[in-house]
């Protein structure tokens, strides 16, 4: 299947294995120059194409024999309400400095709406956090299916205080009472949690085929949410083309059952060394117990590790998001807004509604 097209004297087009590799090497090491850039673009070329929902679809603009600007799409699928998708993912977003604000993001966008039906795509999603874009995402035709925030829980405050002109002389005083405070804080949360102790949380290297039957139980409820099995998790998770550390895998089991997983990584926080719970799932019948010991080795994972806070991008319906408000977690202003397309015209009606999802910040390509 090809895609060509001619906009303003650019060249719209499917990226051309392995002929185009070198060339969107180019723009990729323009567009990520903070990135150690060993091996990250043949993890990103290789992550794209073996999500095992199928592969995606990189769409790039040229200029004569020149990449200047690419946009891709991780295949997904999406169970809900017992019905199953396939949605289109947007990431990775790039153009070239000397060609940004050409408008050519909205021409790959509008040329992706046309084409991925032809890939079996039901729809396209992303996740949006900056205003400006998602001022044009909503011009371009997306509507809104999610606006999650980010919950954070500060580990080491006298570090936070370093980040504020002017109160950055008080972290010389606050650094170990604050980290001391901390630890106060949240054991005074602690109390009112629900924990069962025959729920043990153990670290595990990847995702067993036995947290199947946590994905086969959500596959029938009446909410929309990327599918989690073991397959797609540790795909998405130990082949991710940003990591420069491995992700935190656990399990937890009731006896000898896995009544639940979760992940986690290290993450950059505003300037901050922190560790992002990525998601989390459970068997229904124990869902609070389970997500509370989850949440609560990692957390002991945070202080081990010397982090200095501890967030979550997750949505307001969900148990996470309350389990984390009972560890104390704070709301911040930071939000990620899911966007959505259709790209086929007989969606139930129910799909278009934010309450309908569920969002974590494992859901995005923010890992």
């Amino acid at each position: 299947m090809t895609i060509e097209t001619q906009i303003q004297g650019l060249t719209y087009r499917l990226l051309q294995k392995p002929a185009d590799l070198d060339k969107l090497e180019g723009l990729f090491k323009e567009s990520f120059p903070e990135e150690d850039f060993q091996g990250v673009f043949n993890r990103l070329a290789h992550w794209i194409e073996t999500s095992p929902s199928g592969p995606g679809v990189q769409l790039v603009v040229c200029d004569g024999k020149k990449i200047i600007s690419s946009l891709s799409f991780l295949r997904q699928t999406i169970d809900g309400f017992n019905k199953k998708y396939t949605g289109f993912l947007a990431s990775t977003a790039m153009t070239t400095t000397a060609y940004r604000g050409k408008g050519i993001y909205k021409n790959l966008t509008r040329l992706a709406f046309k084409e991925l039906p032809k890939y079996g795509g039901h729809f396209i999603f992303g996740y949006t956090v900056r205003e400006s874009v998602l001022k044009t995402e909503m011009k371009l035709g997306y509507t809104l299916v999610g606006d999650s925030p980010v919950l954070a829980l500060p580990l080491n405050p006298g570090k936070i205080l370093q980040k504020i002109p002017c109160l950055s002389w008080a972290s010389i005083w606050t650094t170990g009472i604050g980290k001391w405070t901390s630890k106060l804080y949240l054991r005074l949360n602690s109390y009112k949690i629900r924990y069962d102790s025959s729920i043990v949380v153990h670290d595990v290297d990847e995702f067993p085929q036995e947290i199947e039957v946590i994905a086969e139980v959500k596959k029938r409820f009446s909410k929309y949410e990327v599918l989690k099995d073991s397959a797609h998790l540790n795909w998405k998770y130990r082949g991710f083309f940003k990591a420069k550390e491995q992700h935190h895998f656990v399990i937890a089991k009731k006896e000898s059952q896995i009544v639940g997983w979760g992940i986690c990584g290290k993450m950059n926080m505003q300037g901050l060394n922190g560790l992002a719970i990525l998601d989390a799932s459970t068997l229904p019948e124990f869902e609070d117990e389970t997500l509370s010991a989850i949440v609560k080795h990692q957390i002991l994972l945070a202080n081990k590790m010397d982090m200095e806070i501890i967030g979550c991008m997750v949505d307001k319906n969900s148990k996470l998001f309350a389990v984390l408000r009972d560890f104390g977690f704070l709301q911040t202003a930071h939000r990620f807004k899911t966007i959505f397309f259709p790209l086929v015209d007989n969606l139930p009606s129910f799909i278009f509604k934010a309450n309908n999802w569920r969002h974590t910040w494992g859901s995005s390509d923010t890992l």
